[in-house]
């Protein structure tokens, strides 16, 4: 199971409880997450070699070591963490986006506007971090998720179909419902699951996917759970 780590370092108890309580209130279910506190960037600095951090809250007016410093150190041991910077003032907006900072959060911080820019974070972290791995003619692949278009099985042979290429091993298809539960993957039919970022048409009884040819069937006793979950897919790239 994956576990997103999400460290928030504040000088404020008041503001990581804030941002805390967003997280906690903006985070799918699905997903599961754990949160790790600091009062500096001292402190935060001194864990480094005993944390993971895959996104990170940064306040930047801190006491002795701020923010942009801060961030300038983490960087050496975690190049690829979704970093947003929290601050009172705009005069640092330019240091914040030369480390290649993910968003700028205004305090105090406007509850839709953490929503929107949260659920980037969620979707970044997905595309660039979620992975699976498979054993198919002797060999592992390691395959992002974001890269697969569907899965589908025959008893037990399942294929992954991504861009130009099918991947084929034997295996349980209960396993990539659980696999890719927190990744907006839906089941049409008790032998397909497709990425819903991929959708391109969804008609009364099929799906076309985005570059696949073949429309994909939609089962009656799978409908109306698929088209919620779409639904809802849709409403959470919309905010």
């Amino acid at each position: 199971m994956v576990v997103i780590s999400i460290t928030i370092c504040d000088d404020e108890k008041a503001y990581i409880d804030k941002i805390s309580n967003l997280i906690k209130d903006n985070t799918p279910n699905e997903i599961k997450y754990e949160i790790n506190t600091y009062f500096s960037g001292e402190d935060l600095l001194s864990s480094v070699n005993d944390c993971k951090i895959d996104i990170l809250f940064l306040d930047i007016e801190m006491k002795e070591l701020n923010g942009i410093e801060t961030a300038k150190e983490l960087k050496k041991y975690f190049p690829d963490c979704i970093i947003f910077f929290v601050t009172s003032y705009n005069n640092y907006i330019t240091d914040a986006f030369r480390l290649n900072s993910f968003q700028f959060l205004q305090k105090p911080i406007n509850y839709d506007d953490f929503k929107y820019d949260y659920n980037r974070a969620l979707e970044k972290y997905k595309n660039n971090h979620i992975y699976i791995e498979v054993k198919s003619n002797g060999n592992i692949r390691k395959i992002p998720v974001a890269n697969i278009k569907y899965v589908e099985v025959f008893v037990r042979e399942i294929k992954i179909h991504l861009d130009g290429l099918v991947i084929e091993h034997n295996g349980k298809f209960s396993d990539y419902e659980e696999k890719l539960q927190m990744a907006d993957f839906s089941k049409t039919h008790k032998s397909y699951l497709i990425n819903l970022s991929q959708v391109e048409v969804i008609e009364k009884n099929n799906v076309k996917l985005k570059g696949i040819s073949d429309y994909i069937p939609i089962g009656r006793n799978y409908k109306k759970q698929f088209m919620d979950e779409y639904h809802k897919y849709m409403i959470g790239r919309c905010l």
